[in-house]
């Protein structure tokens, strides 16, 4: 009698291990499927990452490609608070007291329309409409919270070809100033390495160094590099994990 009983089901005992068998089974499993989630989340976000840099890279080559020139440093006598930095009237210098961090100061044509224009003229500050042509300043620098920012200081007023397209920007905090037209443009953040490294011609592979030069020097190094090597790394917690991510983009100006 008590066998054919034993037969009609489990025995407390049983039931136990097998609860337990089943209950490691399911935490083996949840642990797989959880480390196969963080990894593929962790591969989209190193990738997110990679393509923010790549992007920054092409936005920054669209304007040096067509600057006129290099500057070491802005005119004192060409800013007014806030367009300096830190919303001061400070001129913009090259090279920062971090390493790791360079401002880049371009100079481009300004137009009447914007670069998708293909119908875009010069803006000239002669009244005979071919020379002195009117220039804008863009200023690349990363801030105090690891932001990359791309200013923009427009020209000044035009004699001749309209009004120019291209506004001056300044910090969002000082966007209250009749000098702010736009907001500077954030280009990337978290960003650890921001460098700069110029060449006298095109197809030099040794870059001069303007860092370790006077400053007069420097001026006329910046002013005639024909080309620059960007170096943009960004650092990004993933999965509790600093990872950084550098790339490093060869630009050549088209114009004198």
């Amino acid at each position: 009698m008590s066998n054919k009983n034993r037969s009609q089901g489990f025995t407390i005992v049983e039931l136990i291990v097998v609860i337990s068998v089943l209950s490691i089974l399911i935490g083996l499993i949840a642990t797989t499927l959880l480390n196969f989630y963080l990894s593929n989340i962790a591969t989209i976000n190193r990738t997110t990452q990679a393509n923010d840099v790549a992007s920054t890279l092409q936005s920054i080559e669209k304007n040096v490609s067509l600057a006129s020139n290099f500057l070491s440093k802005t005119s004192s006598s060409a800013l007014a608070t806030p367009l300096g930095p830190e919303n001061s009237a400070m001129p913009w210098i090259f090279k920062t007291g971090e390493p790791n961090y360079n401002v880049l100061i371009v100079q481009n044509y300004a137009t009447d329309g914007t670069s998708s224009d293909t119908a875009r003229k010069l803006i000239y500050s002669s009244p005979d409409c071919k020379s002195d042509p009117v220039k804008n300043t863009l200023i690349y620098f990363v801030d105090t919270s690891s932001t990359l920012y791309r200013r923009t200081i427009s020209g000044p007023p035009s004699v001749c070809g309209g009004a120019i397209s291209q506004k001056t920007t300044c910090a969002p905090t000082a966007t209250s100033s009749p000098l702010c037209i736009g907001v500077d443009a954030v280009l990337s953040r978290n960003v650890s390495k921001f460098q700069i490294h110029y060449f006298a011609n095109s197809s030099d592979q040794t870059p001069v160094d303007p860092y370790s030069q006077s400053e007069v020097t420097a001026a006329d190094t910046i002013r005639n590099a024909k080309a620059i090597n960007i170096t943009l790394e960004t650092s990004e917690n993933i999965n509790g994990k600093l990872n950084k991510y550098a790339s490093t983009l060869r630009i050549t100006r088209l114009n004198e």
